[in-house]
């Protein structure tokens, strides 16, 4: 994962400042899976007119309780090894700063936007999207799990804005009041454009009571 940003005063508009900061991150992630058998390997051995002793050693009995040789095992014993790969890039921008003075105080204002992506793939091995038929009938290659390639991403746009209004100060159990209006819209690559919003107020009754 590497990140980088910048932060700092925009010379010339008072107080403001900004930040930004770019994101790359991305895992790879190899997995093998061991234990598995292959059910046509099996069933070539149960179809051998010898009972599979000349495709290795000793056979295979399924009556009873007989061990298989080492070489039975490695005729129709399966790794499997899938890869999964998932990244993420972001870029964010954020502005702030006091806009103009009321009689209760400053107007701050902050302003910002975002660009998100997520990706993600699977990859399986051959072996788990391989499939056996037996008398008609579809299944797995391997006895006990099956796979199917998986891909897919997403992407954001995000754009935002925030603002401070100072209402009332120091008055009669009015010590400050003042609001906070927010709105952002997304518009993401899945799903189409949303929205949403807050407001909320802030009153200081006196020092050490807040609703």
């Amino acid at each position: 994962q590497i990140t980088a940003g910048a932060r700092g005063k925009l010379e010339g508009l008072g107080d403001w400042t900004y930040d930004a900061y770019l994101s790359y991150g991305r895992v790879d992630n190899d997995t093998t899976y061991t234990g598995y058998v292959s059910r046509s390997a099996v069933q070539r051995l149960l179809d051998a007119p010898d009972g599979g002793a000349s495709i290795c050693t000793g056979g295979f009995n399924p009556f009873g309780e007989n061990a298989l040789s080492s070489s039975c095992i490695d005729y129709i014993r399966r790794i499997a090894k899938n890869k999964t790969v998932s990244d993420q890039r972001v870029f964010e921008v954020n502005l702030q700063g006091g806009a103009f003075e009321l009689p209760a105080g400053e107007v701050r204002v902050a302003l910002g936007g975002t660009y998100r992506k997520q990706t993600y793939e699977l990859t399986p091995d051959a072996l788990l999207t391989s499939s056996f038929t037996l008398n008609g009938v579809k299944g797995p290659e391997l006895a006990g799990n099956a796979a199917q390639p998986l891909a897919g991403s997403d992407r954001v746009y995000e754009g935002y804005g925030e603002v401070l209004i100072p209402l009332l100060r120091d008055l009669p159990l009015i010590r400050n009041l003042e609001t906070n209006l927010g709105f952002r819209v997304s518009n993401y690559a899945s799903v189409g454009s949303v929205t949403s919003y807050k407001a909320d107020a802030n009153w200081e009754i006196v020092d050490g009571l807040r609703l």
